[in-house]
């Protein structure tokens, strides 16, 4: 039987306030952590990886590239699940992503569902993966199948919790 993982944070970086407030809303509301960053030297030298479920990234910051800012995170931590979203989608900008190791794309404006299934499947993959194995050893299988593998219980009835709703506003 799976462990239960000890990563329950999603990190995330976006130069829009109020989406960036509005998907740290969301995940709380899900029973998840958020650790919001709003610029890519604050991500940079505050980022808590070792905590996280996965790492959300816009992918155009202000002038600097997230699809950049994705690719050295992956090369520092291969295991780590990166999530890349736009508002700006046209098929360079997605195969960019494709390329930088994204587990997942999503396109401004996003559904809740859509954001909370990719964290679910960032979880299934954080607790799938294995490290390198030796040179002339067989590699050891991936994880057969997701829902059987994922034990994350503050996401694991998502889907029947899930509403597709606006945020209220207070005035």
């Amino acid at each position: 039987m799976p462990t239960v993982p000890a990563r329950k944070r999603v990190i995330v970086l976006d130069d829009d306030l109020g989406l960036l407030k509005a998907v740290g809303r969301l995940l709380r509301a899900q029973g998840v952590e958020a650790e919001l960053f709003s610029s890519v030297q604050d991500f940079q030298s505050g980022a808590e990886l070792r905590r996280a479920i996965c790492v959300v990234l816009d992918i155009d910051l202000g002038g600097e590239s997230g699809i950049e800012v994705g690719r050295q995170l992956v090369a520092k931590d291969p295991a780590m699940p990166v999530v890349f979203m736009t508002g700006n989608d046209n098929e360079g900008t997605r195969q960019a992503a494709m390329e930088g190791g994204c587990i997942a794309y999503l396109r401004k404006p996003f559904s809740a569902k859509s954001l909370m299934d990719a964290v679910v499947k960032a979880s299934a993959e954080l607790t799938c993966w294995l490290p390198p194995v030796k040179a002339g050893a067989a590699p050891a299988p991936r994880c057969p199948t997701m829902p059987l593998l994922f034990r994350f219980s503050a996401l694991q009835s998502y889907p029947s919790q899930a509403r597709e709703r606006a945020p209220s506003r207070t005035t």
